[in-house]
């Protein structure tokens, strides 16, 4: 408490008192608080992760096979030979693959030799595949006709092989010739015989033929 001690002369206490009361009477003038401007925390919605889409695999090649992720891998041969059909699964032996391929393509033709008896020579061999009661021998022009020239392009898959090996047998003609042949053309044993036409085997036994011509050494 405050103690207000009023001193005797009236005139200043008159004066003090007047002061006291106006002192008393005047208004209390509120402190002005500043308001803090209020914090929106905004919510951000999630981002939406996109994966992209992966390369569909083909289910069919060229020869219409099956993919199957335990022998192939899920791409096609791009280029060669092979262009369009489905590559061996890595690890994969050439012959687990090559006997899969065959089983499951419906294009597969067994090559001749697998027909017959491992003793039977290779001209017994073709005259049972290719002969006809018109060409009972096909290894020979059919009847009629004017003997073949020297060298003449043979006019079937078994004139080309009894070629071939008669040209190897003499030392005219190593096999490996006989290989890049098939590989530079993309030609291979069953594309020599039906359901192929006959201009189709007839085109293919040429050009393996001219090829291996060139190839033919002096000995």
């Amino acid at each position: 408490m405050i103690e207000i001690k009023i001193p005797e002369d009236k005139k200043l206490a008159a004066s003090i008192g007047k002061a006291l009361i106006e002192w008393a009477s005047d208004e209390v003038v509120p402190v002005a608080v500043e308001e803090k401007p209020e914090v929106v925390v905004k919510e951000e919605a999630p981002v939406e992760v996109v994966e992209e889409e992966k390369p569909k695999v083909p289910q069919l090649d060229a020869n219409g096979v099956m993919f199957n992720e335990d022998y192939c891998m899920p791409e096609l041969v791009k280029s060669g030979p092979r262009k369009g059909f489905w590559k061996a699964k890595k690890g994969l032996s050439n012959a687990e693959f090559k006997e899969w391929y065959d089983e499951k393509n419906p294009n597969f033709v067994p090559e001749p030799e697998s027909l017959f008896d491992e003793e039977e020579s290779n001209d017994e061999r073709l005259k049972k595949a290719f002969a006809t009661p018109n060409n009972p021998d096909p290894l020979l022009p059919p009847v009629g006709s004017e003997p073949p020239q020297e060298e003449a392009a043979p006019s079937n898959a078994a004139q080309l092989f009894a070629w071939i090996s008669e040209k190897q047998a003499s030392g005219f003609l190593e096999n490996d010739a006989v290989n890049k042949a098939y590989k530079s053309t993309g030609i291979n044993v069953p594309m020599m015989f039906p359901p192929n036409t006959e201009e189709e085997i007839q085109r293919n036994v040429n050009r393996i033929f001219e090829i291996l011509k060139g190839e033919l050494k002096d000995v």
